[in-house]
């Protein structure tokens, strides 16, 4: 079940901003969770955040029983995102009902109501809570009904393209999942926009968040000076309107070496990409091999020709009509697309 709506909420008391390399999440106009990936030999995601004890948002008693007793048809699903509706500010957001990883885990959330800062490894998709007070017996009892085969449903908000996830409602649902052994059930609330902020404004934003290690500050203006290259040589460029580089390009990609023909419209692109990104990356594209090309030229209705090399994983990837070929070394974490 999805669902894409606009709203217009002006007293919205819940914003996100950001883009995938960074959110910003706001109660009352105030940020209480402030998250950003940086490279630093690894993947490494550094997090400011403000410990409260109650969730962000009040569940009337109706959408709380859909929720307890799990979504069961497109009405139950509607009266849950007409709902939440109500708390957003203005945006165009998505809502999908999905079976998550069982292997998720939370973030940290400071015990105090004081802002904290910490940092860890960046390459794994984790949801950060946004209360820090957990009652062990709605624990337990979430955990016996999941265990009779009820499949309570968490509420997660991320920005498109983030693997930033927040949660809303469900803090207890979530542990009582784990501790069943089961894959969560959640609600996405999915923001479709991206919006990028000046090192300027994200430092003034860190400081009035109480961040004072100078470490954090000194990731987050390299890690912004190079997203600023990012988007001047390919968005400023228009290569990705023109249709020589594909939408799907990560964010964190590097090294990118792009060849073109005007006059035939045919492009070639090399790019190096970070960790965190690759399975994200996949999920996009469509495995091909010596078994399976001649039914994938069928399906597509246009000849794909590959040399096959040892150490390289191909894939093809369709976009507004245009067939590409992917090849993929984990080795030297180097993509290559071409128009097929």
């Amino acid at each position: 079940m999805k669902r894409v709506v606009e709203v217009y909420g002006k007293y919205g008391v819940l914003e996100i901003v950001g883009n995938p390399q960074e959110t910003i999440l706001y109660l009352k106009n105030k940020p209480i969770h402030y998250s950003w990936y940086a490279e630093v030999g690894s993947t490494w995601r550094y997090h400011i955040a403000q410990g409260l004890n109650d969730q962000i948002v009040r569940v009337n008693g109706r959408t709380e029983n859909l929720l307890k007793r799990g979504i069961k048809n497109e009405g139950d699903f509607l009266a849950v995102t007409e709902y939440f509706n109500s708390f957003f500010k203005y945006g165009k957001y998505e809502y999908g009902c999905y079976e998550m990883h069982k292997d998720m885990h939370f973030t940290d959330t400071p015990k105090s109501n004081n802002y904290e800062s910490f940092d860890f490894y960046g390459g794994m998709l984790e949801l950060s809570p946004t209360q820090n007070f957990i009652d062990n017996t709605a624990v337990e009892e979430y955990k016996e009904k999941i265990l009779r085969g009820v499949r309570p449903v968490i509420i997660l908000l991320h920005l498109q393209n983030s693997w930033m996830f927040y949660i809303l409602d469900g803090h207890h649902k979530f542990h009582a999942y784990k501790k069943a052994n089961i894959a969560p059930y959640a609600i996405i609330i999915t923001k479709l926009e991206s919006k990028y902020k000046s090192i300027e404004e994200t430092i003034q934003l860190a400081k009035k968040m109480n961040c004072k290690n100078e470490d954090y500050i000194y990731w987050m203006k390299k890690e912004k000076k190079y997203l600023s290259h990012y988007n001047d040589e390919i968005v400023k460029a228009d290569y990705i309107n023109k249709g020589w580089v594909p939408k799907i390009i990560p964010l964190s990609s590097k090294n990118i070496y792009v060849t073109s023909n005007v006059e035939t419209n045919e492009s070639r692109l090399v790019f190096t990409y970070a960790d965190k990104d690759l399975k994200k990356f996949k999920l996009n594209l469509q495995k091909i091999n010596k078994n399976n090309i001649k039914s994938k030229s069928k399906e597509f209705g246009k000849k794909i020709s590959i040399k096959f090399k040892d150490g390289y994983e191909y894939y093809i990837y369709l976009e507004n009509k245009t067939l590409h070929g992917v090849s993929i070394n984990e080795k030297s974490r180097t993509v290559k697309m071409w128009i097929i």
